[in-house]
């Protein structure tokens, strides 16, 4: 299956790791002026928030994975990273293509995708991670953020558990992140309301309960914001697609 249009201007900010690996030639990811034109020699790792754009200028055959790794790999440096792949890596990347979605979620499938991406993080430099430890007490709300997606969060009761007031914990987390506490909060939101929209089946009154939106209007409106897509247009560019797709 080739990469619909709808692919050209989306948006690639997330805070999960992507994999890319395309059969043929077409595809760039945009990053200011930077442009990374993607081919079927090479894998393509996204770091977690990154601010990428992609842009298409025709058809070609993709697979692409999303995953999550803890520390010290989820302080990594944001950016695409151009990795180097032997004829063995091609050679499973091929395989994984030519599975349907049944197959690819079987024991060997998923071993396949496991290699992959471990060959991938392997081939990352070391300047791709951050040297500075990151404040236990960002980290911590990081986690309690995380924890609770589904229900309203106060930025001012997280900063009275830390002994801060809420604006030197706003500069602390912004120091460390690059996002205000809200901001960081929104995208947990958005990107688990993704996750929701690409695998399951709730309808959209149903995911945004879960993200702790007031009602799918609000819901709407900021995911709109995020991801520059409706949460029904964004599930229908990704349906059937979640995982892989083949030209």
């Amino acid at each position: 299956m080739p990469l619909p249009r709808e692919w050209d201007g989306f948006p690639m900010f997330a805070n999960f790791w992507r994999l890319y690996y395309h059969t043929g030639e077409g595809a760039s990811l945009r990053e200011d002026s930077r442009i990374t034109r993607l081919d079927n020699q090479h894998f393509y790792l996204i770091a977690p928030n990154t601010k990428a754009t992609a842009v298409l200028s025709q058809p070609t055959g993709q697979l692409f994975m999303h995953f999550y790794v803890g520390e010290p790999l989820r302080s990594a440096a944001p950016g695409v990273y151009e990795i180097n792949i032997d004829e063995n890596t091609q050679r499973t990347a091929n395989e994984l293509i030519a599975l349907d979605v049944l197959q690819k979620n079987q024991p060997p499938g998923v071993l396949k995708c496991t290699y992959l991406i471990a060959h991938a993080l392997c081939q990352l430099p070391e300047s791709a991670f951050h040297a500075d430890e990151v404040d236990h007490r960002v980290k911590e709300s990081i986690e309690y953020m995380s924890e609770n997606i589904d229900a309203p969060v106060s930025i001012e009761a997280i900063a009275k558990q830390h002994d801060l007031t809420r604006a030197a914990f706003i500069r602390i987390f912004k120091r460390a992140t690059g996002e205000t506490p809200y901001k960081y909060y929104s995208t947990l939101r958005s990107e688990r309301a993704k996750l929701l929209l690409e695998t399951s089946d709730l309808d959209i009154v149903e995911i945004a309960e879960q993200t702790g939106f007031v009602d799918r209007f609000h819901f709407s409106r900021e995911f709109r914001k995020m991801t520059g897509l409706s949460p029904a247009r964004y599930r229908q560019h990704q349906k059937g697609m979640v995982h892989i797709r083949r030209k």
